[in-house]
């Protein structure tokens, strides 16, 4: 559901899409997904959408293999866990010069850009100027549930090889590679002497090639416990352009779907001449006083996460793998939020996994207890494993666990409620569908819990605690409460589970 455009320069979100793709598939582009979700008979066309040849900078057009126009891309069939390629992203609304029109939803003209951007703080602020204009600030895209990258098997590039605090080419290692991204952005690129008005699109191919129309690459940089994932993204579709750079973290959902969130989008663009770089920066990639900043509008992006290690040569192993939930349509949510507060929303195609009856499931359960002693308290020790490996056949994941203690163990009568009672949790305290951390009384816990993941180093850690009974005599709900292991952060990763 999208909010009626608040004026001639709001951003609005056109499309979100996202699919499962091969490693082979040529490119992971927006248009088709575009064309499909507006709902157009009108065939696609790339030269009228995107208007774009190089302006000024020979030898960069934008480039769609001719394989891909009007390839519906939002239709099929897809393993369930699998490890396909996932293509997602999103478009805004369009920047045009007057009187140009581009593939959009409802044809409409005008120009959309900054003509003052700002100049960004390399530290993560950026000093708006005064008037109406606007631009894309944060981005938020929950993936389809089910489904997760394994991060901490790829190797990571250090953030000084990435260089996010600085505009020098990126210094990553090719097995740091985790994507690829396709980039459209229009730029009034400014230079000493004059300006040149460019329009480009390019990237999202299966695999970096080294040369400019890779558009942009995706890189594997350390994480803490706060977070499941950071990403390092590095644009740079031209050569006259300097590398923007920003980083992208994944962080979990209350319903348990991974969502990649980009705080600060690049805004902001300088020109750079190769055969003279002591103009525009210092030997560390400090920008030298007087380089004119240039405002930057992004238009589309799509991000191609890797898959498997099949078709992408630099990865060791799979990278992600797609849930195993055949009953429930997936889909991509993203909301955008700009620069002058205004919020758009918008869900994904939807599509269907298959083949879930065909994957194993390797359920296995062990009970212990501290005490063997009749009559006397005892802490009970019970394990549930899924047979889950990063390698071999993907088993099915866990939907429902009904645990049946052994004959005799009893709950004792103290979590009855009432003034002898435990200490409870309400409904509200526990807050199920918050990413907050719970406010359950101390007194209301009754165990400790822990999750392993092969996809996460880390395990996830917590508490299970009590909650209000729904009447006399009746056994109380089980609330439990997990992060990973180490985590301080507010909006941490966190996994929040309803029993009884």
């Amino acid at each position: 559901a999208n909010a009626a455009p608040a004026g001639p320069n709001d951003v609005q979100l056109t499309s979100v899409f996202a699919k499962p793709i091969s490693s082979t598939e040529p490119q992971c582009t927006p248009e088709p997904a575009g064309r499909l979700i507006y709902g157009t008979a009108e065939p696609f066309d790339p030269g009228r959408a995107l208007d774009v040849k190089g302006r000024g900078l020979p030898g960069n057009p934008a480039y769609i293999p001719a394989n891909m126009r009007n390839k519906d891309m939002l239709t099929g069939q897809f393993q369930a866990g699998a490890s396909n390629d996932l293509c997602f992203g999103f478009t805004l609304t369009p920047n045009m010069e007057a009187g140009v029109v581009r593939t959009s939803p409802t044809g409409t003209a005008g120009f959309r850009i900054q003509e003052d951007p700002p100049v960004p703080d390399r530290a993560g602020t950026h000093a708006w100027t005064a008037g109406t204009d606007e631009d894309l600030e944060d981005a938020i895209i929950e993936l389809p549930a089910g489904f997760a990258g394994d991060p901490d098997s790829l190797p990571s590039c250090t953030e000084e090889q990435f260089g996010l605090t600085n505009y020098l080419d990126v210094g990553c290692p090719a097995n740091t590679v985790a994507g690829t991204v396709y980039a459209r952005l229009t730029t009034d690129l400014r230079f000493d002497g004059g300006s040149v008005r460019t329009h480009l699109a390019t990237g999202g191919f299966p695999n970096p090639t080294g040369s400019l129309s890779d558009g942009g690459i995706v890189y594997n940089l350390p994480h803490g416990p706060n977070e499941l994932a950071r990403l390092g993204v590095a644009i740079r579709p031209v050569d006259n352009i300097l590398p923007t750079k920003f980083v992208v973290k994944l962080a979990l959902t209350p319903t348990g779907r991974v969502s990649t969130v980009v705080e600060g989008a690049p805004k902001v663009a300088y020109y750079f001449d190769p055969a003279f770089p002591e103009d525009t920066l210092t030997p560390e990639g400090q920008l030298l006083p007087g380089v004119i900043p240039s405002p930057l509008y992004l238009e589309a992006l799509a991000i191609r996460a890797w898959g498997s290690a099949t078709g992408h040569p630099t990865l060791s192993k799979d990278f992600a793998e797609w849930g195993t939930d055949c009953s429930t349509p997936a889909k991509a949510s993203m909301t955008v939020k700009t620069s002058l507060g205004n919020e758009s929303s918008m869900d994904s195609n939807a599509f269907t996994m298959t083949g879930c009856e065909s994957l194993p499931f390797l359920p296995a359960v062990d009970v212990t207890t501290t005490e063997k002693r009749p009559g006397v308290p005892t802490a009970t020790n019970v394990k549930v494993t899924l047979g889950q490996t990063t390698s071999g056949p993907r088993a099915a994941l866990l939907k429902n666990a009904e645990v049946t203690l052994p004959p005799g163990l009893e709950i004792g009568a103290q979590v009855a409620s009432g003034a002898n009672g435990l200490p409870l949790c309400t409904a509200a305290q526990f807050a199920k569908d918050s990413g907050a951390a719970n406010t359950c009384p101390a007194g209301s816990k009754a165990g400790d819990v822990t999750i392993i993941t092969p996809l996460q180093s880390r395990p996830f850690v917590g508490s299970a605690y009590l909650g209000e009974q729904s009447a006399i005599g009746e056994l109380p709900p089980l609330y439990l409460e997990l992060a990973p292991e180490g985590a301080t952060a507010a909006d941490a990763p966190r996994i929040k589970l309803t029993g009884s």
